[in-house]
């Protein structure tokens, strides 16, 4: 990539937000740790809880030889007597015969100077994993490939050759870069001539590790990342706050005037915690408790939401068994409706009931329905019988009445009428014989309309 190139990508990205940081860290590392590290790379010890085996085969070297930890530990064993000649040497041009005897008794020495972490620094460079899994539209490279890119690069322009290593891992949750930075100084003195040492401040990056921060986050802003939380400037503020009010405080108590609530020591900011280095070891039991407790949330979460799409899946069922059954009831009804109105317009049933059959609630209504039918024409036909027969008792009264009428009026009549009479006796018998014939013929049918 050329600087125009590289200009251009800075103008564009400058135009844009970025969501994801960099991110950068630094751990001290002594020589004797680069055996099980080592180790761990070749995914033959250390905790591998974290990697997935399948994946292991994508890891690759990108800076330094497949031999480069033996390679190193020659050399600090190289420079560790190399050192130890030199300042023999050095003594004996100015005759320093008892210093020369006591360097040979103490033998060769670590070329660095004591500290606690150790004179190596091993460098991680990654990303937030939801930055890698995007893709940037009109770019055929991955992300994690124009990453790399940019690593490399930015590793051997800041370090130099004091990159002894660089390795590529995409076998854990989220691709990220590892180094083994050993950077090496001559100094010259005139008791202890040239010597050859480990010194990781001589680099402005590693000894000032905000600076580091800002060169990085400048540097991968070209894919799109910016620079990390800048702790130790917001720390250098708060500090500075803290001590403008410890003065005021000074002031007020030096006049002997009360410190307002505002102003007491209880209302001062809190100082942040100091950006620590952490062995990898132990960044990655806390990154990996960090993301237990996440998938736990995660989980709790979809738990959550699962029990709630389940209750809203039963309250949905629940209402369409109802309109469902409401559906039913309202069919079932127009059915009964229909049933009944046909029925009283005098279908027969076989004529009313459809192919498929009644539903058992019309079934039941139209038995019902016949059944009170049944009962309505025996009703009618006992009320029918007793009023043709309270009516054949009074035609019957009526008739014994007339014939005890006509006979006595035929005693009564001269015998010159009486012929007349008997006449009229034939002409009214007849219609008596068939009103009573019709009377008893109703009283046996019941239908008191025929009477």
């Amino acid at each position: 990539m050329n600087d125009l190139h590289r200009s251009m990508i800075l103008d564009k990205l400058a135009r844009m937000k970025a969501r994801h940081p960099v991110v950068l860290r630094f751990a001290e590392m002594f020589p004797s740790a680069l055996a099980r590290y080592e180790m761990h790379a070749a995914r033959k010890g250390g905790n591998l809880d974290h990697v997935d085996p399948e994946r292991s085969g994508s890891n690759r070297l990108l800076i330094g030889d497949p031999d480069w930890r033996g390679k190193l530990e020659q050399e600090i064993r190289i420079a560790a007597a190399t050192n130890l000649a030199e300042e023999l040497e050095s003594l004996q041009r100015r005759k320093r015969w008892k210093e020369i005897e006591t360097r040979i008794q103490q033998g060769k020495q670590d070329p660095w100077r004591a500290s606690a972490g150790g004179p190596l620094r091993e460098v991680i460079l990654t990303a937030h994993r939801d930055w890698f899994a995007g893709r940037d539209e009109g770019e055929t490279e991955t992300r994690a490939q124009r990453f790399e890119a940019e690593a490399v690069r930015w590793l051997q322009t800041r370090f130099g050759d004091a990159v002894v290593h660089a390795r590529a891992d995409h076998d854990e949750m989220t691709y990220h870069i590892h180094a083994i930075l050993a950077p090496w100084v001559e100094k010259t003195s005139t008791r202890r001539g040239t010597q050859r040492v480990l010194q990781p401040s001589s680099n402005p990056l590693l000894k000032d590790y905000e600076a580091a921060q800002d060169d990085v986050g400048e540097f991968f802003a070209t894919v799109g990342l910016k620079r990390g939380k800048r702790r130790a400037e917001q720390r250098r503020q708060i500090a500075e706050r803290i001590a403008e009010r410890e003065r005021k405080r000074a002031g007020l108590a030096a006049k002997g005037e009360a410190v307002p609530a505002d102003l007491s020591e209880d209302q001062d900011p809190r100082l942040p915690d100091p950006v620590r280095h952490k062995p990898t070891p132990v960044w990655w039991a806390e990154e990996r408790e960090r993301l237990d407790e996440e998938a736990q949330k995660i989980e709790i979460a979809r738990r959550r939401a699962a029990a709630e799409a389940k209750r809203q899946a039963d309250q949905a069922a629940a209402i369409a068994a109802r309109e469902a059954e409401v559906a039913e009831r309202e069919s079932d009804a127009k059915e009964v409706v229909e049933a009944a109105e046909a029925i009283a317009a005098g279908k027969a049933r076989s004529e009313v009931e459809p192919a498929k059959g009644f539903g058992p609630l019309t079934a039941r209504f139209i038995a019902a329905l016949k059944k009170i039918q049944g009962e309505m024409r025996a009703n009618a036909t006992a009320k029918a019988r007793a009023a043709v027969d309270a009516e054949w008792q009074a035609v019957d009264a009526l008739r014994t009445s007339v014939e005890a009428l006509r006979d006595k009026l035929g005693t009564l009549l001269p015998s010159a009428l009486r012929r007349n009479f008997d006449a009229f006796k034939e002409m009214t018998e007849t219609p008596i014989a068939e009103a009573k014939k019709r009377v008893e013929d109703a009283r046996r049918t019941g239908r008191g309309e025929d009477r």
